[in-house]
């Protein structure tokens, strides 16, 4: 005490008045080491006990947030590790969507959608047959035994005959079909925007079963293990494949779904207009959660899951968030106030920006595709991302498709096959008058959708 009042430190980052002998600011908690300690004024007996209020709910405050995180992570950690966690509904067959020798099941392979099959493509085989569809294909060819399966824009759903591409049946939609079907035993699988998912008869069209499931679905369901996977606008709902029945559903809360579920092993990976989310397909889980805006496609197999949005972020499928994860709001604000380190950012393999315009990636059981329009291919190892090999071509017009005999790509005038585990060309096959817009590979044919507006389909056998 001075003859004119106190002596004390007043913190310059928010003006709170400090003991003199204070090394840190009880409101902020800035370091005042460096502040020198300034006469002020007598208090008045008012003042004093004003302020000595606002220490007390200042500390009061302070130790109400301190309670909050601890409750934070206490419920987090309850309901990470400790809760118990039942099983879903078990689906009643084990029906999946995998690219074979007989099938391409899905818009980009399988369930997973990896571009990838085991089949060899019959790239010594002759143009069987090819012609122009009454109306332009909205959707990517998907092809089993005996047909092929496209929307059309006059929205019919349509089945051709891989044979000779008669039409074998065709299916009114209701609304736009935007999302292509997915095939597998026999049973084709279709989301309509009106929220509407239906079962059909492979060989008639005939419907099975029907399932409303209330907001709009814009994209194409995925079949692993019996339940097919469809993502609407906010809600993720598992069906029994042979049934029909709604094994669970699952909200996703803010954001809305945008593209295509897709499988990763034992996982479900679902890409909203915010973040990339991963589930686990035994109890429907959310075990971590990666923040990507408008990803483009997301993609996986046991090993390796993907995300793609211009850069190509790279993820293993066990991936789970962290202790914190919770809590790393409160965390961001202390690392902004100097009282923490920063926040680690989510876990993933790695990250690669590729070319604007680049296709989305191909992925292989060790290795990612990537390749651009300007025909610029590259191998890249899956689990530390670093370079195999590059190699240029002409201009591609559509993405690659990884078969049991190499990379096949497609250029403008040919299909060019390269030695995946090297890049080395293996054969460059002509194409003489046709537009490729789009491609489907089995072991006993080559579906191309022809036409810079997919007017037609060509195929090779």
């Amino acid at each position: 005490m001075t003859a004119t009042g106190v002596r004390a430190k007043i913190c310059p980052a928010c003006r709170r008045v400090a003991p003199v002998d204070a090394a840190l600011c009880p409101m902020c908690y800035r370091r005042l080491d460096d502040v020198e300690p300034t006469d002020l004024a007598a208090p008045s007996r008012r003042a004093a006990w004003a302020r000595a209020g606002v220490g007390a709910i200042g500390r009061h405050a302070r130790l109400a947030t301190a309670v909050v995180l601890v409750l934070a992570v206490v419920a987090f950690a309850y309901t990470r590790y400790f809760r118990p966690v039942s099983p879903l509904p078990p689906a009643s067959t084990s029906t999946t969507a995998r690219a074979t020798a007989d099938a391409w099941p899905a818009a980009h392979g399988g369930a997973g959608a990896e571009r990838a099959t085991d089949a060899t493509a019959p790239l010594a085989g002759t143009l069987a047959w090819a012609l122009t569809l009454i109306a332009p294909a909205v959707t990517a060819p998907v092809v089993d035994a005996g047909a092929i399966y496209l929307g059309l824009a006059d929205q019919r759903l349509v089945a051709l005959d891989l044979g000779d591409g008669a039409e074998r049946w065709s299916v009114p939609v209701a609304g736009k079909v935007d999302s292509a079907p997915v095939v597998v035993d026999g049973t084709l699988y279709l989301a309509h925007r009106s929220g509407r998912v239906t079962a059909l008869d492979a060989a008639t069209g005939s419907e099975r079963w029907a399932v409303e499931l209330g907001p709009s679905v814009f994209a194409s369901p995925a079949v692993a293990d019996g339940t097919v996977y469809v993502a609407s606008f906010s809600t993720l709902a598992g069906i029994d494949a042979a049934s029909g029945e709604v094994l669970w559903t699952r909200s996703i809360g803010a954001g809305y779904i945008q593209v295509a579920p897709v499988t990763a092993g034992d996982h479900l990976l679902v890409a909203t207009n915010r973040d990339v989310r991963f589930f686990d397909r035994r109890t429907g889980v959310e075990h971590y959660r990666f923040g990507l805006r408008e990803a483009a496609r997301v993609g996986g197999n046991a090993g390796t899951a993907f995300a793609f949005a211009q850069t190509l972020y790279v993820f293993d499928p066990e991936t789970n968030a962290p202790w914190w994860w919770g809590l790393r709001g409160a965390w961001a604000n202390l690392y902004v106030l100097g009282m923490a380190p920063a926040v680690p950012l989510p876990e993933r393999r790695w990250t690669v920006a590729l070319p604007r315009g680049a296709f989305a990636p191909v992925l292989g059981e060790d290795a990612l595709y990537t390749a651009t329009p300007a025909g610029v291919v590259t191998a890249r190892d899956a689990m530390t991302g670093a370079e195999r090999w590059r190699r240029e071509l002409r201009a591609l017009v559509v993405p690659p498709v990884l078969t049991g005999g190499g990379l096949l790509a497609v250029e403008a005038d040919a299909l060019v096959l390269l030695d995946a585990a090297s890049g080395a060309l293996i054969t460059r096959r002509p194409l003489e008058g046709v537009t490729v817009s789009g491609i489907a590979v089995t072991g006993s044919v080559i579906v191309l959708q022809t036409g810079a507006a997919a007017e037609g389909i060509a195929v090779i056998e």
